[in-house]
């Protein structure tokens, strides 16, 4: 089903918002000194509350959008946003905690929503690191371990990301503008300055949409287009004396298309920072991950995090039937016993012919070995079928006793296929 104006609207405010984080963060990082500002020229600070350095207002709002100094917290995240007077709202919770540089943080983020005609219903994903799961409502899905494996072992070696990787090589000073102090309170247990600024609304989204555009395909228009659909915003950040973020919100609203009003709100909180948090595998857990919307998500998610570390979505073969069938030709190849291993798609009309003559040779030989396996799996076989060159489906390879492999490739009917396992030596 297609995605309706508003939840993507209420997508790109969530996009915004990490956009945000992250681009502040990399411009302090990279400055020579100087912090992350706005271009506007500050209007005159607030005087400092007891624990607040006598920072301006531009730099605290610098140092919220800052990471560095989070390393776990609870939160909780609602948006909402409607058209034409119909409101939909999403809620997500949980919590992170990191564990190193080179180690993989514990994760829980658990969403909520009520998006008529587009989704109802809870789903989140759950990481404590060496495994992971998506959920939907209480039943956890393992994301193959054999993938996630590969992610976090490459996130210990510290490989880099791979050139599909995104980033959010975004400039929040080109849109935020008119940043100023709004006074002192206490808030989760510690001192907080609040911020606020203006938003240009058009400008923020094309830039984080051109950001995160693999195609190239954004329109050199975007932003002037954006700009007669939605109308600037603003934004709310209060920081704690320890430089960390404690809540945030953003407001957004626009013409929208067609006449129909759109609005959006998304309110961030953060508690029990740099605390230990509890996260915990699933209760309820089933191999494999989910299907439908949310298992495209999961994929295209672990994905994603694979590239940033530099393994690419072919590495981790999500989607393709795990089989222990490599391991069985190895124990019997081992054992010299005759072996035959068809390798397809089965999909293919092909393959389905290939199959029914495989399942002949099956029933009519004794002492042969009979697998079945994807092609993408082909990789697992390693020295085993070395050098024969398996790119294609269907592919039949027949081993004999003393380990010798041959290829047949294409269709092939089953009494032929049965004179050929006969005469393999």
């Amino acid at each position: 089903m297609a995605i309706s104006r508003p939840f993507l609207l209420a997508l790109l405010g969530v996009a915004l918002l990490g956009a945000t984080i992250f681009a502040v963060s990399n411009a302090r990082n990279q400055s020579d000194g100087t912090q992350a500002a706005s271009k506007p020229a500050q209007p005159t600070q607030a005087q400092p509350a007891d624990g607040i350095s006598a920072t301006g207002p531009t730099q605290v709002l610098s140092a919220a959008f800052s990471p560095n100094a989070l390393n776990s917290a609870s939160f909780d995240t609602k948006l909402s946003f409607s058209q034409g007077g119909k409101r939909n709202t999403i809620a997500v919770s949980g919590a992170y905690e990191s564990a190193g540089p080179r180690a993989l943080p514990k994760v829980n983020v658990q969403l909520s929503a009520k998006v008529p005609g587009s989704f109802n219903g809870r789903a989140g994903f759950v990481t404590t690191g060496d495994r992971a799961w998506f959920t939907r409502g209480n039943v956890g899905y393992a994301v193959p371990q054999a993938a996630w494996s590969k992610i976090v072992k490459a996130r210990a070696k510290g490989t880099p990301p791979t050139s599909k990787a995104p980033k959010l090589d975004v400039n929040p000073s080109s849109w935020l503008q008119n940043v100023k102090s709004e006074g002192n309170e206490r808030m989760d247990g510690v001192q907080v300055t609040h911020v606020s600024a203006d938003v240009n609304s058009a400008a923020a989204i094309a830039d984080v949409v051109k950001t995160l555009d693999t195609t190239g395909r954004l329109p050199g228009n975007a932003e002037q287009r954006l700009a007669k659909v939605v109308d600037n915003g603003h934004i709310n950040a209060w920081v704690g004396d320890d430089k960390i973020l404690r809540r945030v919100s953003l407001d957004m609203s626009g013409k929208g298309n067609g006449g129909r009003r759109v609005d959006v709100n998304l309110d961030l909180r953060l508690s029990q920072v740099n605390k230990p948090q509890n996260i915990a595998a699933p209760a309820k857990v089933k191999k494999g991950l989910p299907g439908g919307t949310l298992g495209q998500f999961a994929t295209g998610l672990v994905s994603g995090l694979g590239s940033t570390v530099g393994v690419t979505a072919s590495d981790l073969k999500l989607g393709v039937p795990q089989t222990n069938a490599d391991k069985k030709a190895e124990r019997a190849v081992a054992d010299h016993k005759k072996v035959v291993i068809l390798f397809q798609n089965p999909r293919a009309l092909d393959d389905r012919a290939v199959a029914d003559s495989v399942r002949l040779l099956d029933r009519k030989t004794k002492n042969v070995v009979v697998l079945t396996d994807d092609l993408r799996n082909v990789d697992n076989y390693g020295k085993l079928l070395e050098n024969l060159g398996v790119s294609q489906a269907p592919a039949i390879v027949v081993i004999g006793r003393s380990g010798k492999a041959e290829l047949v490739e294409g269709y092939v009917d089953g009494p032929s296929l049965v004179q050929v396992v006969a005469d393999a030596r």
